[in-house]
């Protein structure tokens, strides 16, 4: 008869015939969900999703794409190669970003994001229907990730509040 105890996750993390499964941890040595001390964003979530860096643009963008706008956005890539130019190009600023505090300089690229001619062109498509990026997504989810080095104030400057 098997004892209870004996066949608990406890019990078989802590037996050496059975190791724990990895899971990333953060200790000194590394930074949130094993991402490296100073990690950039897309290294920091590569490392908590297990996503390889070349594939760190295409789980971003769908992480950060309007939900309805999934089905679709296969399709619009088949059909222009460039509609989602801007999206990329915000996501990949948003790669270099080391710490919560890097989102205030960051918000000058969501300015140039919003105003960027491609926006324009299709009015219609980005606008109105969301077929692309959500900003606010994306500065949430770089928020989750990276590591938060200060504390916020009601005083401060923060250019983002979590929904």
């Amino acid at each position: 008869m098997n004892h209870p105890a004996a066949t608990s996750p406890l019990a078989t993390s802590l037996d050496p015939r059975n190791p724990p499964l990895s899971s990333p941890v953060s200790t000194p040595a590394n930074g949130p969900a094993g991402a490296p001390v100073n990690a950039t964003f897309a290294e920091a979530f590569c490392a908590r999703h297990g996503v390889a860096r070349k594939d760190y643009l295409s789980n971003v963008f769908r992480r950060v794409l309007y939900p309805h706008a999934g089905l679709l956005a296969r399709l619009i890539r088949l059909l222009n190669a460039d509609y989602f130019s801007p999206d990329d190009e915000l996501v990949e600023a948003a790669a270099q970003l080391k710490t919560v505090q890097d989102l205030r300089d960051f918000s000058m690229d969501v300015k140039e994001f919003i105003h960027h001619p491609t926006n324009q062109r299709h009015g219609i498509l980005r606008g109105l229907l969301h077929l692309r990026i959500s900003a606010q997504r994306l500065q949430v989810l770089i928020k989750d990730t990276l590591p938060q080095t200060e504390n916020l104030t009601d005083n401060s400057a923060s250019p983002w509040k979590r929904p």
